[in-house]
């Protein structure tokens, strides 16, 4: 009879020796709160209380009788682990790529460039142009105007232009022209090859076309 409450009394004791050091290791991670990293939380609905338990997620009451916080946390240790492998992994995908490139039996083909055969520069035929002859000696001038302050320089007989512009002024006809030739010399202001200006219909010929090749 002794020995049966002896061995009853072992069985109780082992077992709150058990339950306590259960007990110890589950308050650790709280009394110890250093050794675990926790991820900050959120607020829920707490009728997802369940839910968020069996994922793993340590619950806490909140202000709020219908909301709850949630948050998860990880053993340091653990996660330390995790990082370095997770670093590891990394450093070898990265050192990797050159290493593969270097032992690559593939010969790298040669650029092809292609040329192309000049095409052949048209030849630009000038077009015809509407030309005069000055017949009697005037000035050339910067608007379709006699007055003293149009005046350009000289034009002389036998000068050839090339007929830009026509206008029609006091029912006198005008012409934009630009000196082509030059003939003999008749004055001293006489207007160099290239100047244009305005001059009257009355000191030319009648326009013709000519290549301006000639």
């Amino acid at each position: 009879m002794q020995s049966y409450r002896k061995n009853s009394l072992g069985c109780v004791g082992t077992t709150y020796i058990f339950v306590f050091l259960c007990l110890l290791a589950m308050a650790i991670p709280t009394l110890f709160p250093g050794s675990r990293e926790c991820e900050e939380g959120s607020y829920i609905p707490s009728y997802m209380e369940d839910k968020y338990r069996q994922l793993g997620y340590e619950v806490q009451d909140s202000s709020d009788p219908q909301a709850i916080y949630v948050f998860k946390c990880y053993d340091k240790e653990e996660l330390n682990k995790t990082r370095t492998i997770a670093a590891a992994s990394a450093s070898y995908t990265t050192t990797s790529v050159p290493t593969q490139a270097r032992w690559s039996t593939s010969t790298p083909r040669p650029t092809t460039v292609q040329t192309m055969e000049p095409s052949a520069i048209p030849t630009i035929t000038p077009k015809n142009e509407l030309v005069s002859i000055v017949t009697n000696g005037g000035n050339l001038r910067t608007e379709p105007k006699t007055m003293p302050n149009t005046v350009i320089g000289q034009v002389c007989p036998g000068d050839e232009v090339t007929l830009l512009e026509k206008d029609q002024i006091d029912s006198t006809p005008w012409y934009y022209v630009q000196l082509r030739k030059q003939s003999l010399d008749c004055d001293p202001n006489r207007v160099k090859v290239g100047t244009i200006g305005w001059i009257s219909r009355s000191l030319l010929s009648k326009p013709s076309f000519s290549s301006s090749g000639n």
